[in-house]
């Protein structure tokens, strides 16, 4: 009689489980098609969460009571799981009595022992090392990275993947020069390993390294969907992958963006030394956040809501009445963030606030690292920290058994965190921390910091608001009386100011200039008509973005060297006769390898003044005998005087000129007139 359908059959094994003894021989057990779990168990949270490897054994046969052959035999997978992260394959072993242990060994030998490897362990290596230590000979050829060695003693095998590799030529006794290799390994050792040592002759009594070779001893099975149209003929098809998963992964790749290369802490210092209080309403409710008006110094901030009383720690918010934290805080945002297993307190109640103004932010951090090595591996760590850190901003990172540590400053000088805890004096910058477990050897304790170099405290200091700017007009001269500064000013539209034609700016009137600016007396700047030189202060700050438009007539400029010598208090000069507020001189002095330069011009009145805002600090002035040392004295408002018709320009021979440090003699001054 003919083979039917129902005659094929799946027969279990002798244990459908995934302990090392499952699979076994074939048992007269019927795998029942249709019933669910009738193979595989269902599938847990936590293995949905750290994944699994799930193997069956099986065996297909036909079951008649005739010897009828059955041609063709094959076995197919015709549907994909329908559970995305679900992957399901077939593959054999060939060996209808092994169990899971022997699949396993099938499934991980994608590489097979291979040829000895030109080199041998050095020393004892223990179980859960992830390093091992290579001796071979100088000019040998470095295992690559991401290779695979095999190592063997006895019965204890493992095949080892390269991470890192890294090597030093050193010397040995009686061996002269060997290559030392330390390999950072993918996977820790499952087994003790005894290398050798350089000065042994026989090195094949203890762990053999061998090379591996790609091997591929299992041939896998699946289904994939297709994702174009086929027909008959086509030596190709298009499907979604050609790969299916074997084990669980936790590998993944996230993208990091809008960072920067090193911590980031936050630096802030005192707005004022001085604290603040404030009276708001607040509601304190789980999973809420709570504004501040303005940033608070780390540690500074406390608040009280209706007899509750709370408290900032680092980056934890206390409440005082329960010594529990219940949020956090942003400092830099002034944010405090409530827990949201916290039950809720207050709504729309009264608060007083007391803190710190805070001024800074976020910087890029300062950075040390002090490396653990076996020498030094301890539990605690000194160090000091430069340039000096500000409260709230330094962090310190360790590693224990490969997972990172994170002590944190809470602004007061403690260093806080899950395991361990340190200090920070801030005013000399030392540092100790407690680790709470001896940290990895070949790591380092990483510190992070800020330190407010950049910010200088205006706290309770009167802050200049008037508008300044100074130009030089591309001609270099300036006509007096010609000057004409045009603006706007935001309840008057646009203005303009003019010059006196003696150097002073005048006050603003309205544009065709017969009606003034209320409220503006006094000149609003000076003008340097020799250097073309406009000093523009407005009492009214322009309106923003509101363009300045300055204009001018050049005037005619005579230019000429004028040499004296100490004691002669005047000189004339040969174009005459002078312009009133065009003179300009740049004058340059000498004296003990000491030069000084200052301009000084005439304020249209026939006097010698320096310009607004130069301080003058003067040894000796002009004309006065040498004498040793100096001093500092506050220049008259007047330095000398100049007659127009004449060209002749004095200095004033008294101890209180203008002239900037005059020790022995002058040197030539470059001297600036208007025709």
């Amino acid at each position: 009689m003919p083979i039917l359908k129902e005659d094929i059959k799946l027969m279990s094994s002798e244990r459908l489980d995934d302990t090392d003894d499952g699979g076994g021989r074939m048992t007269g057990v019927e795998i029942q098609d249709g019933n669910v779990n009738n193979m595989f168990s269902d599938i847990s949270r936590l293995d949905r969460t750290k994944g699994r490897t799930s193997m069956r054994k099986g065996f297909v046969g036909a079951f008649t009571d005739n010897q009828d052959n059955y041609f063709g035999v094959h076995v197919i997978l015709t549907d994909p799981t329908a559970d995305p992260r679900v992957k399901v394959c077939m593959f054999t072993t060939d060996n209808p009595y092994d169990n899971r242990v022997g699949a396993r060994d099938r499934i991980e030998s994608y590489v097979t022992q291979g040829t000895r490897y030109n080199g041998y362990l050095w020393g004892r290596h223990i179980a859960g090392a992830r390093a091992i230590v290579i001796v071979t000979n100088i000019g040998q050829k470095l295992p690559d990275v991401g290779s695979v060695l095999f190592i063997q003693q006895g019965d204890n095998k493992q095949y080892v993947r390269l991470t890192d590799v890294n090597s030093t030529a050193t010397t040995f006794e009686d061996k002269g020069v060997l290559n030392v290799i330390t390999c950072g390994i993918s996977d820790p050792l499952r087994y003790d390993f005894t290398g050798y040592e350089p000065l042994d002759k026989d090195k094949t009594k203890a762990s053999m390294l061998y090379n591996t070779v790609v091997a591929d001893a299992a041939r896998y099975y699946g289904v994939m969907r297709p994702t174009g149209p086929m027909k008959k003929g086509d030596v190709s098809i298009s499907v979604d992958s050609i790969y299916t998963n074997l084990v669980p992964s936790a590998q993944g790749e996230s993208p990091v963006v809008d960072v920067t290369a090193g911590s980031v802490p936050s630096s802030f210092i005192p707005g004022d030394n001085e604290e603040i209080t404030l009276s708001t309403t607040v509601s304190i409710i789980a999973g809420t956040s709570l504004y501040l008006p303005i940033p608070a110094v780390p540690g500074s901030l406390r608040f009280s809501v209706g007899g509750h009383n709370y408290h900032t720690q680092g980056n934890k918010v206390i409440y005082e009445n329960a010594s529990e934290v219940v949020g956090t805080i942003d400092h830099g945002a002034g944010v405090i963030r409530f827990n949201d297993d916290m039950s809720t307190v207050v709504v729309n109640y009264g608060a007083t606030i007391t803190l710190k103004p805070a001024a800074g932010g976020l910087r890029i951090g300062n950075s040390k690292a002090l490396p653990i090595l076996l020498a030094n591996r301890g539990y605690n760590y000194v160090t000091s920290l430069f340039p000096l850190p500000a409260p709230g901003s330094v962090i310190a990172d360790y590693m224990v058994q490969g997972k990172w540590y994170r002590l944190t400053d809470d602004g007061n000088g403690v260093l806080r965190g899950l395991s361990g805890s340190g200090s920070v004096n801030y005013a000399t910058g030392a540092v100790v921390i407690t680790c709470g477990a001896l940290p990895d050897a070949g790591t380092a304790v990483l510190f992070g910091w800020g330190a407010p170099i950049e910010y200088v405290a205006r706290g309770g200091k009167d802050l200049a608001t008037d508008f300044a700017i100074e130009h030089t007009v591309d001609d270099g001269t300036i006509e007096p009386g010609s000057l004409e500064i045009k603006y706007y000013l935001s309840a008057y539209g646009e203005v303009i100011s003019k010059d006196d034609g003696n150097g002073n700016i005048l006050p603003p009137k309205h544009t065709d200039y017969t009606v003034d600016v209320p409220g503006i007396t006094g000149n609003i700047g000076t003008v340097i008509y020799g250097k073309g030189i406009v000093r523009f202060n407005p009492t009214i700050t322009p309106s923003a973005g509101s363009i300045i438009t300055i204009e001018s007539k050049s005037a005619a400029t005579t230019t000429e060297e004028i040499t004296v010598t100490s004691g002669n208090n005047s000189f004339v000069l040969s174009q005459i006769p002078v312009k009133p507020g065009s003179l300009s001189m740049q004058m340059d002095f000498t004296g003990h390898g000491h030069t000084e330069s200052i301009t000084i011009v005439d304020d249209g009145h026939g006097n010698i003044i320096a310009p607004p805002n130069q301080k003058v600090l003067l040894s000796k002035p002009l004309g006065e005998t040498l004498k040793e040392g100096s001093t500092s004295i506050t220049p008259l408002p007047v330095a000398g005087t100049i007659n127009y018709n004449t060209g002749r320009v004095f200095f004033y021979g008294d101890s209180e000129g203008v002239i900037n440090w005059l020790e022995k003699e002058i040197t030539t001054q470059t001297v600036t007139t208007g025709a």
